[in-house]
């Protein structure tokens, strides 16, 4: 239960429908999902609607972008480091800040509040 992402109505099932899809690697962090409605009374729901191109994944990142306070870009520059990062567990401290000197300021501050929930995770160095 809660709202939807994009159209703000309240519903009772929301799916998460991710910015960069799954086909292309997909992402399982925040500024890469949005909570979009999977069924509402009165009509389609955004989720058919996303994925019939009623509702472009322009628009889909743009709400993203605005929800999380942060550029486009840095979205997609973030969910690209990710994917080209090494699974987490085998990550060691040194690899994760050289990951991280890869990105643009902004986008550094947003891969911080990604993947900070993670950190523990990270092997330590040697």
């Amino acid at each position: 239960p809660g709202y939807c992402d994009w159209c703000r109505k309240p519903v009772s099932n929301r799916n998460p429908h991710h910015v960069f899809s799954k086909g292309a690697g997909q992402v399982d962090v925040r500024c890469n999902i949005a909570a979009i409605c999977e069924t509402f009374s009165g009509g389609l729901h955004c989720h058919h609607l996303v994925h019939t191109g009623e509702i472009d994944d322009d628009g889909i990142l743009a709400m993203v972008a605005a929800r999380e306070k942060c550029m486009q870009d840095d979205i997609e520059s973030v969910v690209m480091l990710i994917r080209r990062m090494p699974p987490i567990r085998y990550v060691s401290e040194r690899t994760y800040r050289t990951y991280m000197t890869q990105l643009n300021v902004s986008a550094h501050q947003l891969a911080i509040r990604e993947l900070e929930s993670f950190r523990h995770l990270l092997r330590k160095d040697a």
